[in-house]
C-alpha cells in the first residue's frame, strides 16, 4: 500500500508545533577482509573496493544526518611483511580472514560501543569461523561474491550472501533435472585446474545429491586438465571410465576444458545418443572471464565437430534480464568509474573485459540494501534494533530489494535466489542458437535413460474486462491494455502468459467476477464475506488508505473545523482529478494563497527517482501509446496518461508471474490450482497497527506493498495502515 504523508500550514490556533528532534549520527563500520590482487580471482578487492566505496558515498548522501557508513579494508597484502612471505607466495596462504576480523574487531574500530559493526566478506574465506565471530559479537555478515555454507549450528543470524553467482540455486537446478529424468548413476567431474568456484559447486552439488532422499550411485573423478590435454590420449581414459559406469557426466571446470573433451567424446562415438554431459557456464564469457567461452565457436578447426558434439550437452545457466541501451550505457560509466577508482586506491588497472560487471554490482547492491534496512529499523525499532543482528538479519529473508542497477532476491535463508535454466545447443549447418529449454525441441535419445523431452509450459491465461474509451475513466482498457500486453510479453520470457480482453463494446463484459480476478484499477473494498481468496488491489490511489488517513487526522486534532480534501501532488498525473495548488495565474491567486492556510492537503508520497528512471518511464509510456493504436486503434498524448496507473497495471503482472513461479518452486504445480482450498477464512479484521509486517514486490517501475490471507498468496501480507472491519 502506498504511504500517505500530511502535508500542512502550522496553523497557529492549533496551540503546539510538531517538532522533530535532531538524533546524533549513527556510525557504521564496515569491514572488508580479503586480497587486493586482481590476478588471483574476480572476489579480490581490487574489483569490489571501488564499488564498496561508491555505494558508501553514494548511502552516506542519501542518509546523511542520520547514518555515516564507513569502510576498513582488511587485506592479506598489509599482512606480507609479518609473515615474511612475498606478494605471489600469499596465494599459498591459508586463509587469514579470520585473524585480519578479530584485529580489527578488538582494536581498530573507532566506535566499538556507540556504532554499528558489519562484516563485509568477498571471495574465499573460511565461512564456518567468521560465521561464529559474527554470531558471538551479534553483528551481520555478509558474502558479497562466493559462498557455499557455514557449518556453525548455533542459534546466529544467518550470513546474508549476495553473490551474483547462487552455489544453492545452481546446485538445485542440477539436482531438479536429474530428478527431472530419473538420472541416478552420475559421474561427477572436476577440474582441479579450473578456477575454485567449480570446486564449490562440485561439493555443493555432491553434499545436495547425497542428502536427497531419492538414492544416487555417485562417482567422483578429479582430473587435472592440463596435464590431460599435453597428454597423447588427452580425456580418452576419463571417457572410458564414464562409459564402464554411467551414462550421464556433470562436469565442472573451465568451459575451453569442457569443449575439448567434448570433442574427444564425439571421436569415440559417445555423443551419439547414448549419453549426456551437463556442465555450468554463463551466457556470456564476459561477464565471467576466468569461467571461460561456453560456446562450442571458438573460430579454429574444431568448431565443426564441437557443434556436433553440443548436441549431447546440456547447460545449466542463470537467467539474465533483458537491458535497454540507456541502461547498458550508464552501467559501462559506472564500472569505468569503478576502474579510475581501482587506480587511485589500489594503484592497479585492468581493462573492461577483465572487470567481473556481475560481480561488482552485487558488491555495491549489498551495502545499498544494507543502509534500507538499518534506515527501516531505525524508524521502526530504534537505535537499540541496529545493535541486534538477529533483529537485522530477518528484515532481509524473504524479499525483494532493488537500487538502480539490479534487483536482488533474498530467500528465507539468507541466500540471494537468481533464476536458473537448462539449455541446449540446437544442431544444424548455421550456428546454433542457445534458448532455453522450455521452448526447445527434443533432444536426443539417451539410450536406457529416457528421453530429455520438454514438459509443456504452465498456461497462465488472465482476463481483463472493461471498456476501450479513454474518455470514462483511467480505468479504460485503452489505458491498461496495452501495459498489460507489454507486461505480459515481458514475463513471457521466463514463463507463459497470456492476455484476453473483455470489453463492452464488444458486449462481452460481465460484472462477474470469478476466482481470483483482481480489479487492478478501480477497487475499494468487496463486500463478500465467506472464506475466499482476496481480491488484490495493487491501485495507484488507494480509497482505503486515503479514508483511513483522513480519519487520522481527525483524530489528532480532536476537531473537525478545519477544511480537509484529497488532491495529487501532480496535477498532471491526476488529470482528471485538477490542480491541487493555488496558483492558476489567475487574479484569484492571492487571495487563494491566503485561504489555503486553513487547508490540509492529504496527499500520497511519492518517491524521488532519478534522471534514468524518468527516461526509463518516459520511453515505456511512450510505446504504450503506440500499443494503443496497434490493439484498439485510438491515440492519446502523454498528458492523457494516467502514469501512475499504467505503473500500478504493469506491476500486477510482475507480481503475479513473481509468485506464481515462487510456489511453483516450493509447493509445486498442483498448487498453481489451489484457489479457495485450504484458506485461512478471513478474520473479523485485519492486523492493526503501523508496523510494516509483508514484504514488498519491486519491479522496473514501482514498490508493491499487498495484503491478503490467500493460500496460495500466503507471501501477501497485510501492510502499514489499518483497515477497520465493516
Amino acid at each position: 500500500m502506498t504511504a500517505l504523508w500530511l502535508f500542512s500550514s502550522i496553523l497557529p490556533w492549533l496551540g503546539f508545533n510538531i517538532l522533530i528532534p535532531c538524533e546524533c549520527l549513527i556510525q557504521v563500520e564496515i569491514a572488508c577482509p580479503g586480497f587486493v590482487d586482481t590476478g588471483r580471482a574476480d572476489g579480490a578487492l581490487g574489483f569490489s573496493g571501488p564499488a564498496y566505496q561508491a555505494a558508501v558515498e553514494e548511502c552516506n548522501r542519501k542518509y546523511a544526518g542520520l547514518l555515516n557508513f564507513s569502510l576498513t579494508f582488511l587485506s592479506e597484502e598489509d599482512n606480507q611483511s609479518r609473515y615474511n612471505a612475498t606478494a605471489a607466495s600469499l596465494a599459498t596462504f591459508g586463509d587469514m580472514s579470520v585473524e585480519m576480523v578479530a584485529q580489527w574487531y578488538y582494536t581498530k574500530r573507532l566506535f566499538p560501543s556507540s556504532g554499528t559493526s558489519v562484516i563485509m566478506g568477498t571471495g574465499r574465506a573460511d565461512f564456518t569461523h567468521l560465521h561464529e565471530l559474527a554470531a558471538n559479537w551479534n553483528i551481520l555478515y555478509f558474502q558479497t561474491v562466493a559462498y557455499t555454507r557455514s557449518e556453525y549450528r548455533l542459534p546466529a543470524p544467518p550470513v546474508l550472501s549476495t553473490a551474483t553467482i547462487s552455489q544453492v540455486s545452481i546446485s538445485q537446478t542440477f539436482l531438479h533435472l536429474l530428478l527431472f529424468y530419473q538420472w541416478r548413476a552420475v559421474y561427477l567431474v572436476l577440474d582441479t585446474d579450473s578456477p575454485p568456484i567449480f570446486n564449490m559447486f562440485f561439493t555443493q552439488l555432491e553434499g545436495i545429491l547425497r542428502a536427497s532422499t531419492f538414492s544416487f550411485t555417485l562417482f567422483k573423478r578429479e582430473i587435472a586438465s592440463r596435464s590431460l590435454e599435453r597428454s597423447p590420449q588427452r580425456y580418452g581414459p576419463l571417457l572410458e571410465d564414464l562409459g564402464q559406469l554411467s551414462r550421464v557426466m556433470v562436469f565442472f571446470g573451465r568451459a575451453d576444458h569442457l569443449r575439448l573433451m567434448m570433442v574427444d567424446a564425439w571421436y569415440r562415438n559417445m555423443t551419439n545418443g547414448e549419453f549426456v554431459y551437463v556442465s555450468w557456464g554463463p551466457d556470456d564469457s564476459g561477464k565471467h572471464a576466468r569461467v571461460g567461452n561456453s560456446s562450442w565457436a571458438y573460430g579454429d578447426n574444431l568448431d565443426e565437430i564441437a557443434q556436433r558434439a553440443f548436441a549431447s550437452l546440456l547447460f545449466v545457466q542463470q537467467v539474465e534480464s533483458d537491458q535497454s541501451a540507456r541502461y547498458k550505457a550508464y552501467l559501462e560509466e559506472f564500472l569505468a568509474d569503478l576502474r579510475r577508482r581501482a587506480k587511485t586506491m589500489f594503484g592497479i588497472s585492468y581493462t573492461a573485459r577483465q572487470q567481473p560487471g556481475q560481480v561488482i554490482l552485487a558488491c555495491y547492491s549489498t551495502i545499498v540494501m544494507l543502509a534500507q534496512v538499518l534506515n527501516e529499523s531505525l524508524a521502526s525499532h530504534g537505535e537499540e534494533s541496529l545493535h541486534d543482528a538477529m533483529v537485522l538479519a530477518s528484515s532481509f529473508l524473504n524479499r525483494t530489494f532493488r537500487d538502480r542497477f539490479v534487483e536482488v532476491y533474498m530467500d528465507q535463508t539468507g541466500m540471494r535466489r537468481i533464476p536458473q535454466a537448462v539449455f541446449h545447443t540446437k544442431t544444424g549447418s548455421d550456428y546454433p542458437e542457445v534458448s532455453n529449454s522450455s521452448t526447445q525441441g527434443p533432444i536426443p535419445t539417451l539410450g536406457g535413460f529416457g528421453t530429455l523431452t520438454v514438459q509443456c509450459l504452465i498456461q497462465v491465461e488472465i482476463v481483463c474486462p472493461g471498456f476501450v474509451d479513454t474518455r470514462h475513466s483511467v480505468g479504460a482498457l485503452g489505458f491498461n491494455g496495452p501495459v498489460y500486453q507489454a507486461a505480459v510479453e515481458e514475463c513471457n520470457r521466463k514463463y507463459n502468459f497470456s492476455v484476453t480482453f473483455l470489453s463492452k463494446e464488444e458486449s462481452l463484459f460481465s460484472d462477474s467476477s470469478a476466482d481470483m480476478v483482481a480489479k487492478w484499477v478501480a477497487y475499494t473494498r468487496s463486500k463478500y464475506r465467506l472464506p475466499a481468496s482476496p481480491v488484490l488491489s495493487t491501485v495507484a490511489i488507494s480509497p482505503v488508505a486515503i479514508s483511513q488517513t483522513f480519519w487520522n487526522v481527525l483524530l489528532l486534532y480532536r476537531c473537525s473545523t478545519q477544511t480537509e480534501v484529497w488532491g495529487t501532488d501532480d496535477a498532471v498525473k491526476q488529470a482528471r482529478v485538477g490542480n491541487s495548488s493555488w496558483f492558476y495565474g489567475d487574479p484569484d491567486d492571492e487571495v487563494a494563497r491566503m485561504a489555503f492556510a486553513s487547508l490540509l492537503m492529504i496527499q500520497q508520497v511519492e518517491p524521488v527517482h532519478n534522471a534514468q528512471y524518468k527516461a526509463d518511464l518516459e520511453d515505456f509510456l511512450a510505446d504504450l501509446c503506440c500499443r494503443a493504436r496497434t490493439i484498439f486503434g485510438i491515440t492519446y498524448t502523454a498528458r492523457d496518461q494516467p502514469a501512475p496507473d499504467v505503473v500500478s497495471s504493469y506491476s500486477s503482472i510482475g507480481v503475479l508471474a513473481q509468485v506464481l513461479n515462487e510456489s511453483l518452486e516450493s509447493k509445486g504445480q498442483e498448487w498453481l490450482g489451489t484457489e479457495t482450498a485450504n484458506c485461512t477464512p478471513f478474520e473479523t479484521s485485519p492486523p492493526t497497527g503501523r508496523e510494516v509486517h509483508g514484504r514488498s514486490l519491486t519491479n522496473r517501475f514501482a514498490e508493491n506493498q499487498l495484503a491478503s490471507y490467500s493460500c496460495l498468496l500466503s507471501q501477501f501480507l497485510w501492510s502499514a495502515y489499518p483497515v477497520e472491519s465493516e
